[in-house]
């Protein structure tokens, strides 16, 4: 019934915080200082570039100062850390179901033991460089209220296809990595009716930030329809 009221992200903002939203941001949009993605750096779908181009120019309507701001580390660099993390904990703590009798599936097996390849000074190494990028992204916002980027760098693909991809989430898994703080708005569809989504990234312990921007953006860009031709709020 509330969500007849407000969208999504705007209750929830004010349920867990008590406030309104509309004093976070929208009384001093124009000071917004909104870090976007260095296209020089990250490849996109053309239609999720086009989307998110459009939504730049939106934000410039709006009075948002945006900026191209080199990432520190590439992102690619921190999912591979990551991944040796993850690998690595995950055999240390549940190899031992490879060896019994249990139900786990032969794809769940292939995916823990390739923690068992991982040395002990692979996985102090990619703690300590955790450690350090946590450190610099945190630095890194110091002069950027939020970093603004497509939530996935292409569609979604046929199930059919699950085996043939990689899963697209270097732009989602490196916040976790860098213990920042994020949500994820959708702003749209493509021409073959799959959704585009806006990732509203923030510095640790900030989530009021990000939640009450997520409200602002959604309220003012609308909901875009490629195939038919609807388009943003300008």
């Amino acid at each position: 019934m509330k969500s007849s009221i407000f969208n999504d992200y705007g209750y929830i903002f004010i349920v867990y915080n008590q406030l309104n939203p509309n004093l976070a941001y929208h009384s001093c949009i124009n000071n917004l200082n909104i870090g976007i993605l260095p296209s020089e750096e990250y490849i996109l779908d053309k239609e999720t570039g086009l989307h998110y181009v459009s939504l730049l120019e939106v934000f410039s309507q709006m009075g948002m100062v945006t900026q191209k701001k080199p990432f520190p580390y590439p992102l690619s660099q921190c999912m591979k850390a990551n991944s040796i993390i993850t690998a690595f904990e995950a055999w240390q703590n549940y190899g031992y179901l490879c060896n019994s009798q249990n139900s786990l599936s032969d794809t769940i097996k292939v995916r823990l033991e390739r923690g068992k390849e991982i040395k002990e000074k692979e996985y102090s190494e990619a703690l300590i460089f955790c450690r350090h990028v946590r450190k610099i992204f945190s630095n890194w916002f110091q002069n950027v209220d939020a970093l603004v980027i497509p939530t996935t760098p292409e569609p979604s693909w046929p199930i059919a296809e699950k085996d043939e991809h990689q899963p697209p989430n270097d732009f989602t898994r490196f916040v976790n990595f860098a213990d920042l703080c994020a949500v994820s708005i959708p702003t749209g569809l493509n021409s073959q009716g799959l959704p585009f989504s806006l990732q509203i990234v923030c510095n640790r312990k900030k989530e009021k930030n990000a939640l009450a921007l997520a409200e602002l953006i959604e309220c003012r860009i609308g909901f875009s329809n490629t195939e038919l031709k609807i388009r943003l709020k300008t």
